[in-house]
Formats: C-alpha cells, structure tokens, sequence
C-alpha cells in the first residue's frame, strides 16, 4: 500500500480543514446580512437567542466593510433579470423580516420594538368593532389625513404605507361583468384550498378567487413572513369584498411576545399572547373587507399533530367569538362530510366514485379534496351577497 504524503500534491487533513473554516469565515461576511435567517429557525429559544447574538456580531463588521452588500445586489440583479422580482416566493419585503424581539429577549426588545417601522401596525388604525363594542363607519374608515391630525398615523416609509380609505364596489349586486372579489391567503394548505375554491368557481364566474400560499408561514412568526404587512399592502391597494384566512397549522411553538419572554405552548400566556396577533391580523383584514372568512384547522393522520392542531383551533374559536358572526366566520374543513366528529380518512365516495382527499403526507388537502371542502363555504359566498345570476359551484366530475 502506497501512502500519498502532502508533497505528493495532496493537502494533509489540517489544511483542508484551515482552508474550509477560513471559507466558511469569508462566506459569512459576505451573507452577513442573512445568517440570522437559518439561526431563527432554531426550536430551541435560548439557543436561538446565542446564534442570533453571534450572528448580529459578525453582521456589525462585515457591515462596516460593506462586504455584505455583494450578495444583496447580485440577488437583486439576478431577479430582476428573471423577472422574479415581484414574485410572492421571492420577495423580500415580508419574507425573513427580523424582529427586535427575536434578537433581544429582555424587557428592552419592547421600547425597541415600539420604534421600529419595518412592520405595519394595525393597532394605530382604530379596527372593527368586536362583540360588546361600539364602533361607526366614520371611525373604521377614518382618512390619513384625519388620523394625522389626530396624531394617530404611524410614520409611514417604503414598508410602512400609510393606510388608505377603503374603497367598495360601484354596485353591491354582483355578477359576471361584476364579480364578488374573493382574496384567500395563508399557508401551504391555501395552494390546495384556494385551487379547489377557484374550480368551484370556474371561469366567468360572479365568484371571482384571488389566493396566496405561504408555505410555513403562521400567526405567529412574523419574522418569517410578515402576514399583517402583506395583507394590509394587498388590500389597502386593492380592497375585497371577501377574505378568507388559513392561518395556525405552523403555530403550534414557543415564541417571544413583544416584551421578549418565551411564550411556553400550553400555558395561558401563550394563549392570550396568541390571540391578540389573531386580533391584529384580523383587525387589518376587517379593515380593507367587508367579512372574514376564518377557516378552522384540518383533520390530519397524525394523532399527536391533530391534538396540537386541536389546541390552536380552541384558541382561535375564542378570538372569533370576540366579533360579531356578521363580521367573521369560522369555516370547517368537514362540513362537507356531513359531519365534523368522523375518524381521518384519505379518500370519500362522492356520487358513485372513490376522490381521494388528503395526500400522502396526512396533513394536506389534494386540490380535489379542497374542491370538495370548500364547497360549503362557496355555498355560503352565495348566500352572504347578493347575486343576479346565482353563482354555480363546480365540483369534482
């Protein structure tokens, strides 16, 4: 056997080594900006909390160097060669927004968190009334202009828009040349339940479907992706006459609250921290649409996955509870079987014929199965609105 010494060409086991840890050093000025990103995704808080605090160091001086800003301007370049740039997987104004809260868990994340504007607040621009409040069309659809004198408008910049007057249909009788205006967004299930709305639907239809799919997005990680900013951008631009909301099958996790203190899964604290970021984002989805249409978590395989859904699906029953039903709507996923308290299947018979359901992870709907769950909640659009031609559900054939 023939031993290949270093001077044969090849590098011993410590230089390969020195040159992968002085490459990975290089590689992190230049993503500094970015290494928070894998660092959040941690389960574990106090973990997280070290890396974060390792990554904010390497940031601060590979910022002085403005090394960090080549992989940006290449990203950047890169997308808008691609036409990518305003695409909703690749944007980067509500994907992977850091939290002071994320960085700082200590009582002082709040007064930093207060004086951020990266984030929309909804909490500025006096929401709908809930059960037991009293609220009037004048203060829901208050102007910029008078909450500025009222001193109530949050400073607005590039991804903090100032909130504008909603503005509603010429004509509340809709039809095909005036459709009702449906936004559905969420998580990953959304790419299922929104295609099998849009079916139901069809073309030329008076239900006209607009859905957008986050995958492993939730309530609770705005540092991920950052729903209330999205939802108020899209509907202060563009206001719905519907909106429809799958939120909470990634919500099931520890967190930090404003005040940076860990929010344990279970407990109380947990609960109420989790029902107002329900509030706020229904607030703002109130805000732009005339109703919420809240959809209920699914029935999945998992027996452990079902249970932890089960607990955020109390907690959100709750919050939903707090609004007048004329205003938001739970929507279950099993109506359409006929009953909600059946066993997890795969597959149903529908008219003579097995459709399978759920796909192979037990979790999702197929686009099939999201046909046929949502056709109660098209059956209720119809009823909700007012239509002069009665909207025709098309389901599976």
């Amino acid at each position: 056997m023939r031993i290949i010494a270093p001077s044969d060409g090849f590098y011993s086991v410590n230089k390969t080594l020195l040159f992968a840890l002085l490459t990975a050093v290089f590689a992190s000025l230049f993503c500094a900006k970015d290494l928070w990103i894998p660092a959040s995704r941690i389960s574990d808080l106090h973990v997280r909390a070290v890396l974060l605090s390792l990554t904010d160091l390497i940031s601060h001086h590979a910022g002085k160097t403005t090394l960090d800003c080549a992989v940006p301007l290449v990203r950047s370049a890169y997308l808008k060669t691609a036409g990518l740039e305003n695409h909703p997987s690749w944007d980067s104004r509500y994907f992977n927004r850091r939290q002071p809260a994320e960085s700082l868990p200590s009582s002082s994340a709040a007064s930093i968190e207060t004086n951020a504007s990266s984030s929309f607040s909804p909490d500025v621009l006096s929401p709908p009334a809930r059960q037991g409040e009293l609220s009037s069309p004048e203060t829901v659809l208050q102007s910029p202009a008078e909450q500025s004198s009222s001193g109530s408008l949050p400073i607005s910049n590039a991804e903090n828009p100032p909130a504008s007057p909603v503005e509603r249909s010429k004509s509340f009788v809709h039809s095909s040349q005036n459709p009702l205006s449906v936004f559905m967004f969420g998580d990953s299930q959304v790419f299922s339940l929104g295609s099998g709305l849009s079916r139901l639907a069809g073309k030329d239809s008076p239900v006209d479907v607009e859905f957008l799919a986050i995958h492993s997005s939730g309530i609770i990680r705005g540092d991920y992706y950052n729903w209330k900013s999205k939802l108020a951008d899209t509907l202060s631009s563009s206001p719905r006459d519907a909106v429809i909301m799958m939120l909470g099958m990634n919500d099931w996790q520890n967190f930090w609250n404003d005040e940076g203190r860990v929010m344990v899964k279970g407990t109380e604290e947990w609960n109420e921290a989790y029902r107002k970021k329900c509030r706020d984002l229904i607030d703002v989805a109130l805000l732009y649409g005339s109703r919420l249409y809240w959809i209920e978590m699914p029935l999945v395989k998992s027996q452990a996955y079902a249970q932890n859904l089960a607990a955020v699906d109390r907690v959100q029953a709750e919050v939903a509870s707090e609004y007048s039903p004329d205003l938001v709507t739970r929507v279950s996923l099993r109506e359409f079987l006929g009953k909600n308290e059946i066993p997890y299947t795969d597959s149903v018979d529908f008219k003579g014929k097995i459709i399978r359901i759920m796909s192979e992870d037990g979790s999702h709907f197929t686009v099939e199965g999201g046909q046929l769950a949502m056709s109660p909640l098209f059956k209720r659009l119809s009823a909700d609105f007012a239509f002069s031609e009665l909207p025709v559900a098309h389901l599976p054939e």
